[in-house]
């Protein structure tokens, strides 16, 4: 089973393309959110899910609705060990951060982490735990314009991290049309 995800401007936790559509978990707050560049309206989103081996939550899976950033090794372990409480995930992902990191842990307590190359699929097996975040679909803070997402292939156990360009300029126009903050739109234009 392949499987997209694709972390969509801290609207979504994670949107899921697959046959399976999440479900929220017992306990899990619900989010009700308008997209204005659209005006798609995104109801009744759980904050955390599991599909299969996969976490899925939009921050940091120990406290979901905090909205923690999980931008270093100490938050990530957090995280992941949250989200390694549920019985048979291996996988934590989770987006928010604007940045697309790897960690994983190996044999020993600490998490190894590196930056994925976008186009490489990284090999993400079982007997491993990991913890990705996806990286923000707009709103980038790496100085890449570029929208990020990320492809996992539960069946084959490998994660594939994907950058793709996106009129990032008329978003940034539309945002000042609607009279939103300048930091808004330069933010867009810079990838910062």
């Amino acid at each position: 089973m392949r499987t997209a995800l694709l972390s969509v401007l801290a609207l979504l936790p994670l949107l899921l393309v697959a046959a399976d559509r999440p479900t929220p978990l017992p306990g899990q707050a619900h989010r009700s959110e308008t997209v204005a560049s659209n005006g798609m309206v995104c109801a009744s989103h759980p904050l955390a899910a599991q599909i299969g081996s996969a976490w899925l939550v939009h921050a940091s899976a120990d406290a979901p609705a905090a909205w923690h950033y999980v931008d270093n090794p100490q938050r990530a372990t957090m995280s992941l060990e949250a989200g390694l409480a549920t019985e048979g995930v291996c996988h934590v992902f989770g987006g928010h951060v604007h940045h697309q990191r790897l960690y994983y842990r190996g044999s020993g307590r600490g998490l190894m982490e590196f930056a994925p190359t976008p186009g490489v699929a990284v090999p993400v097996p079982a007997h491993r735990r990991w913890l990705a975040t996806i990286g923000s679909v707009g709103q980038p803070r790496d100085g890449d314009t570029r929208a990020m997402y990320a492809l996992f292939d539960a069946g084959q156990a490998r994660l594939t991290f994907e950058r793709i360009a996106y009129d990032h300029r008329a978003a940034a126009a539309a945002i000042r049309r609607a009279g939103q903050p300048e930091f808004f739109a330069k933010r867009l234009e810079q990838g910062r």
